[in-house]
């Protein structure tokens, strides 16, 4: 018995969750390049040297740490966005079609996604004080399903 769920492609799931993988592995590089190697204060200190100078004495005066990892988080989170919309739309749903509407949508599934893990992750772990691993894991793995049907029916829809 070979029922197929008409909404599943499994090789086009299985690109998709490839992807994320990618993504992941994107994000993480990209991250520590800004955080470790090439730290975003340096870079502003080098870049706007006369003008940061002041700012960057008065910040530390005031014992305040530049933000570089968080920084560094949402340039990587960035990464793994465009290198998800790329290779989604180029092969994961092999489709073409008007990119800034695509990318519109995209944008949206992915913002829907994160509320809805973040949400989840402060009602399970942070209210209710349950296993953070194993919520981690089923939320990820709700939301990549969520994502899939969003990417396939939504923001690459032929």
């Amino acid at each position: 018995m070979s029922a197929k769920v008409s909404s599943l492609d499994s090789g086009e799931f299985v690109r998709f969750a490839v992807v994320g993988c990618l993504n992941v592995a994107v994000s993480f590089t990209v991250f520590l390049f800004f955080f470790k190697v090439v730290p975003l204060s340096q870079m502003v200190t080098v870049l706007f040297s006369s003008a940061v100078g002041a700012v960057d004495e008065g910040i530390t005066r005031q014992h305040v740490v530049w933000p570089d990892a968080a920084l560094a988080t949402g340039i990587g989170y960035l990464a793994g966005m465009v290198n998800s919309f790329l290779l989604n739309k180029h092969w994961t749903f092999k489709v073409k079609g008007n990119t800034a509407t695509q990318i519109q949508r995209f944008v949206a599934v992915n913002a829907v996604g994160l509320l809805a893990s973040s949400l989840s992750l402060f009602v399970f772990v942070d209210l209710l004080g349950g296993p953070y691993g194993i919520i981690w894991f089923v939320t990820t793995g709700a939301v990549m399903v969520v994502n899939y049907y969003g990417s396939r029916h939504w923001t690459f829809k032929t």
